[in-house]
């Protein structure tokens, strides 16, 4: 796991994820997706973060595809066994080859999830639905102050856990 990490850091571009492997049939096959990191989960093994297309997305939220199929380029060690050293373009497939696969789960987008986080902040705070995140930070910021003054107002405990404040 380590080399594949390893060298997948070396490369400049995102690596590629198309349907069903139609890259390697030489026809058109459109991105479903992008891999941007590579994380080793340990005895889970080898995680990436994807930034899936609208449509791929799309497919994965309705179980249209369920699966990720790997490409692994390898060598063959002294042990006279093939070992991983290179993760090529994957696949969403149906089908995958490796059988026990986890199947994907599509995850809000980051900008989604934090416009979410934000709104339970604002609505922590106090503050009407549609605060601005300057707004926020300020609210925020003034409560902090308050909390570090002795003898000052408390700050709520569902405040401090919206902004990860200890007591």
């Amino acid at each position: 796991v380590g080399v594949l990490i390893a060298e997948f850091a070396l490369k400049k571009n995102d690596l590629a994820i198309d349907y069903e492997h139609l890259t390697f049939e030489k026809v058109k096959a459109p991105a479903a997706g992008w891999i941007k990191e590579l994380i080793n989960k340990g005895s889970e093994g080898l995680w990436a973060k994807v930034e899936w297309t609208p449509r791929a997305a799309e497919h994965i939220k309705s179980k249209e595809y369920r699966y990720f199929s790997p490409v692994f380029w390898a060598e063959k060690g002294k042990d006279g066994k093939a070992h991983p050293v290179e993760l090529g373009p994957g696949a969403l497939t149906n089908h995958p080859a490796i059988d026990g696969m986890v199947p994907l789960a599509a995850k809000k987008n980051n900008s989604q999830r934090k416009e979410n986080d934000m709104k339970e902040i604002a609505k922590a705070l106090g503050l009407p639905e549609g605060a601005t995140e300057a707004q926020i930070v300020e609210a925020a910021a003034l409560l902090r102050n308050k909390a570090e003054q002795p003898g000052k107002e408390v700050i709520p405990a569902s405040v401090r856990k919206a902004l990860d404040l200890k007591e």
